[in-house]
């Protein structure tokens, strides 16, 4: 797998780094490369709190991935909650051997970068990917006895429960909020996605977004919910509509729409896992 490479400036000019890392940590070639993982330590730090969907995401993998690495590496999980300071971690101080993987989610972390947060100190384009997990697009789920609130400003307005609010669901209720005259009011904050979803549960919220296909299966199947919108279409939920066609007639400013796909455009890549900037080409395909 090709990844990027970084540069050390040296008396005015860029030196080239990665290819001479193989060097140093002793690969002389193909062989000696694959034969790097035996006995060693592969840990996955994920960018989000534990029991989410993206630490599932790494977990599940880390059961069969050293199966299939040349060496048969022990893998740990480690988690840092926030997902944009372990993309900065990642970035500046970890070490590009081989030996640390980073598990993200798209919107967590690619979001903040294509926004230009303040906080960002990484850039992705610079790191080597060894691949992702697509569940398929987020739908929007609500409560089917809230339904009758959702165009009524007059009611009680219907709870969405988040993470945060940089998440491609959050987008479609913002917006739905905002241009479809939703009824809504967010309540932010919980640890992780089984944590909303334990909400819904106990009744603390009426609206919530997954990708996961399962999960939203259940909550429909069991009659307390129905899928309001989704951010692309799915073809195992084809009734579902897409919420860009909601959007359609109701006149956004090129702006508008520039903002909402920033926004919601990042979950097209869905949990993926990647190395830092420098790590040998090499150590990536055996990845």
């Amino acid at each position: 797998m090709r990844t990027s490479r970084i540069c050390l400036k040296a008396a005015g000019h860029a030196v080239v780094v990665s290819s001479c890392l193989a060097i140093a940590l002793g690969w002389s070639g193909a062989a000696d490369a694959e034969d790097y993982y035996k006995g060693k330590t592969l840990t996955l730090v994920v960018g989000s709190n534990a029991g989410g969907g993206t630490d599932t995401t790494a977990r599940l993998v880390s059961r069969f991935w050293a199966e299939h690495i040349p060496g048969k590496p022990e893998i740990v999980i480690r988690n840092k909650p926030l997902g944009v300071i372990a993309a900065n971690d990642l970035h500046h101080s970890t070490r590009p051997d081989g030996l640390n993987v980073a598990v993200f989610a798209g919107a967590g972390s690619l979001g903040p970068f294509i926004r230009k947060s303040a906080s960002v100190k990484y850039d992705p384009m610079q790191w080597g990917f060894v691949g992702s997990i697509e569940r398929g697009a987020s739908i929007q789920l609500v409560r089917k006895s809230a339904l009758e609130r959702m165009k009524d400003p007059k009611a009680k307005p219907i709870a969405v429960g988040s993470v945060s609010t940089d998440r491609p669901q959050d987008a479609m209720a913002l917006f739905g909020a905002e241009k479809l005259g939703w009824n809504l009011k967010f309540v932010l904050g919980y640890p992780a996605s089984n944590d909303i979803y334990l909400a819904f549960e106990r009744g603390e919220i009426d609206m919530f977004g997954s990708g996961t296909t399962k999960l939203i299966q259940r909550f429909l199947d069991s009659g307390e919910a129905v899928a309001l919108s989704a951010d692309a279409a799915r073809t195992d939920f084809p009734q579902v509509p897409v919420f860009d066609t909601l959007l359609a007639d109701k006149n956004l400013t090129p702006a508008e729409w520039q903002a909402y796909r920033a926004w919601s455009g990042p979950s097209a890549v869905d949990k993926y896992f990647a190395a830092p900037p420098g790590t040998p080409d090499n150590v990536m395909e055996i990845l």
